[in-house]
This record gives structure tokens, sequence and C-alpha cells, in this order.
């Protein structure tokens, strides 16, 4: 009888055993999956960085660059003075860049499509707050070229274009002059700037004139 006992008690036992051991299994097995799910939702593949980071060291181009020869854009064209030289901009902000005088002076060409704000006489006075402060009030003018409309400033000054089209971290110079024309053409007001040392942008004064003078439309798309 007792031998009997003992030897259901041991199978009970080991049923026992078995049966928690079993349990232990199903549960490693179970926890085993969730750390692996858990593992492979905290950290995805890493994506390479030359996929996600920008290129910084090559801004891309202008929507509509200023070509060298016969130059316009946006539905205007312009002749250059001989004192100008052409430049290729690398500021997708600019359509095109010119320098005078040994680079002394420069000559920004940009552009908006479509209606802006203010229109471009607003631009014009835009310019005039860059000069930081200005040794005497601006002068602002309207006028029609070829039946374009044009606003026109020259102001002196202080020039601070800081967070402007000349970019950020920009230091403001002393005794400096701009000239701007601002006009409107068919596709939108195309803008030119030129800033530089008071004593030669005097130099270019009339240069600067013939080049607005010499603002028409044309029909080819840029």
């Amino acid at each position: 009888m007792n031998k009997c006992t003992n030897q259901q008690e041991t199978g009970w036992y080991v049923h026992r055993s078995c049966w928690v051991v079993s349990m232990w299994l199903r549960v490693a097995l179970v926890c085993g999956s969730l750390n692996a799910c858990s593992d492979e939702t905290a950290t995805p593949t890493p994506v390479p960085a030359s996929e996600t980071a920008p290129n910084w060291a090559m801004p891309p181009p202008p929507l509509h660059p200023t070509p060298r020869e016969n130059p316009r854009v946006l539905g205007i064209r312009w002749d250059v003075p001989p004192a100008f030289e052409w430049r290729q901009t690398t500021d997708a902000l600019r359509s095109g860049e010119y320098t005078a005088l040994d680079a002394r002076v420069l000559v920004i060409v940009s552009y908006a499509e479509g209606s802006v704000p203010g229109g471009i006489e607003r631009a014009a006075r835009s310019w005039s707050w860059q000069m930081r402060p200005p040794e005497a009030p601006a002068e602002f003018a309207t006028r029609t070229v070829n039946g374009l409309a044009v606003a026109t400033v020259d102001v002196a000054g202080r020039f601070d274009a800081d967070g402007s089209d000349w970019g950020s971290g920009f230091d403001p110079m002393d005794g400096q002059r701009l000239l701007g024309a601002a006009v409107h053409g068919p596709r939108g007001p195309v803008y030119f700037k030129l800033v530089g040392p008071k004593d030669a942008v005097a130099e270019l004064v009339d240069d600067f004139e013939l080049w607005v003078d010499s603002l028409a439309p044309v029909e080819e798309e840029n």
C-alpha cells in the first residue's frame, strides 16, 4: 500500500514538474518574441546620412538664372554697360550678379514671380532701410521705361543687410551707397540693386542710369 502511494506521489510530482517547466518555456518564448518586437520598434534600420542630410556644399541654382549674353528674366531684358562684368551667382535667391571697378561694386539681380504686396515702390523703400543710419534722406522716384513701371532709390550711409538678400551674418560697412531699381514686368517684379563705396558708386551713376533706361519687355520666357 505504501509502495503504491509512494509511486502515485512520485508520479504527481513528476507531472507537476513537467507542467511547471512547460509553462516557463512558454513564458520565455513569449517574452523573447515581445523583446524582439520592441527592439525592432525602438531601433529602426538607420538611414545613411547621405540620404537624409541636405548638401550644404552645393546650393541649388537659381530658378531663373541671368544668362551672360542677352540677359533677361521673367519677360524683362536689359543692356549691360561696359563698366559691369557678369559673374556666376551661387545664391539661389539671386538671378544674377555683376561687378565693377575691380569688384568694389556689386549689382544683384533678383525677382519675385507673380504679384508682390506693396508693389515695386515698397521694394525700393525697403532697400533704403538697409542704410542704418542713412547719411541723408533717401531719394525715391518713379518713371516709365519702354512701357514698364520702374521705381528707383538712391541712398548712402552705413550699409547693414543682415538677413536680407546679402544673407545672415553680414558685417555692416560704413560709407556705402545704394542705387536700386524695381521694375514691374509681365511675369512679376525684377530687382536691380547696386551697392559699393560712395566714391566708386559715384563713378557708375550714369552707367546705372543707362542700364535702367535699357529695360524692356520681351516675349521669350526664361
